[in-house]
């Protein structure tokens, strides 16, 4: 199977490659967003949402859109740009520094992260 492409996005902190993909670890899907800095793919932010009713009623209708139906409802689609250049933004707020620390950055509660202002959207 082939690899995604990755797509490039530049952001006032530098240029980044990013891309989304899909796991399946049964039994539960994941949607997967990795991103990294030009230079520093050693150093990669990894945002996961997981399937699951441990975190209210999230779940991933189709590749790269994911939903948190608690109140208020949340959704983001993984494949806009804006999206990851908020996502990767708050990767860097809550600590992934690429150039400095050469080692993967995992969020495995992406759902938090889309939460951390529901109330605005995140483009």
């Amino acid at each position: 199977m082939p690899r995604k492409q990755l797509r490039r996005i530049v952001l006032a902190s530098g240029t980044y490659r990013w891309r989304v993909t899909h796991r399946h670890t049964p039994p539960r899907c994941t949607e997967l967003l990795s991103a990294f800095l030009d230079g520093h793919p050693r150093a990669p932010l990894r945002i996961l949402f997981t399937e699951g009713d441990e975190v209210g009623y999230d779940y991933i209708p189709r590749s790269g859109f994911v939903v948190d139906h608690r109140t208020p409802l949340v959704s983001a689609n993984l494949h806009e740009p804006g999206t990851v250049r908020a996502l990767i933004e708050r990767g860097l707020a809550a600590g992934w520094r690429p150039a400095e620390q050469p080692r993967p950055f995992v969020v495995d509660d992406g759902w938090a992260m889309l939460r951390i202002d529901a109330s605005s959207r995140l483009r």
